[in-house]
């Protein structure tokens, strides 16, 4: 009886450490995708910023622009 026993323990035992990795699987590949998400939308604000920066010089040359011309017309 108590090998018995003993055996429907283990198997138990290996059961519940079958589900605890199964688990543990499942969070692991969640945690992937999250990773992989935040990569994407970090490689997506680079660009954003990259264009931003572009936007904010080409603004910065249409004043400097924009401050001749008018000075211009002032003297």
């Amino acid at each position: 009886a108590t090998i018995s026993s003993a055996v429907q323990q283990q198997s138990a035992t290996a059961s519940e450490v079958a589900s605890t990795i199964q688990r543990a699987e499942s969070v692991t590949q969640a945690i992937a995708e999250s990773i992989q998400d935040v990569a994407e939308t970090a490689q997506g604000n680079a660009e954003h910023s990259v264009k931003l920066l572009q936007s904010a010089k080409n603004m910065a040359q249409t004043a400097d622009r924009l401050q001749q011309v008018v000075s211009e017309f002032r003297y």
